[in-house]
């Protein structure tokens, strides 16, 4: 995605209605630094806050057990540095399930949540989870398994600029997962990451 790209899908994002940006998977919590590498504005205030979501450690780390309250609490303990050894497991466990399974990614998505945007939603949620990992680990096999989700149609859509336009969350998602790739990218070809 190119700098301009990145900027009208920003500039789409800033001139919607701002209660999509509060809902409740918090799509965009955390890019701030992405934002300020693209020099592009800084995110508006948001009355909705990311609580800690449920236990991380009750279920045992699997994609059979993930949920959205699972996600958002891997990508709050991220934020806040906090139960990172039990983040680990469940970011080593999901990348293997989605190389592993990558080639019947999609039916065990839908058999997991049933409908087509959930699943796409999920799978968007998972790879900004996975993206945020990377991040914070440095981690390239991270970015390598992204890459290969937004190869999956059902999953990274074309049409990102129209999507956001009619204000659903999925596009969000795909934006800010579009966002932190170009970002890493960013970062090592300008070999940031191995200083």
């Amino acid at each position: 995605m190119s700098d301009a790209v990145i900027k009208e899908c920003w500039n789409l994002i800033l001139n919607s209605d701002k209660k999509r940006l509060e809902d409740s998977r918090l799509p965009l919590a955390g890019i701030e630094d992405y934002l300020a590498y693209f020099d592009l504005s800084s995110m508006p205030a948001l009355e909705a806050t990311m609580g800690t979501g449920p236990d991380i450690r009750s279920p045992e780390p699997a994609f059979k057990n993930l949920t959205e309250g699972i996600l958002l609490g891997l990508r709050h303990r991220i934020y806040t540095r906090t139960e990172l050894d039990v983040v680990a497991v469940w970011a080593e466990t999901l990348l293997r399930f989605c190389e592993v399974r990558f080639t019947s990614l999609r039916k065990r998505a839908m058999d997991k949540w049933k409908a087509n945007t959930t699943a796409r939603l999920n799978m968007l949620h998972l790879s900004a989870f996975l993206m945020d990992y990377c991040i914070l680990t440095k981690d390239i096999r991270f970015l390598n398994t992204v890459l290969k989700l937004s190869d999956l149609k059902w999953v990274f859509r074309r049409g990102l600029k129209t999507d956001l336009r009619k204000g659903n969350i999925p596009a969000l998602f795909q934006f800010r997962v579009a966002l932190m790739v170009e970002y890493v990218v960013g970062q090592l070809e300008q070999g940031k990451w191995y200083e």
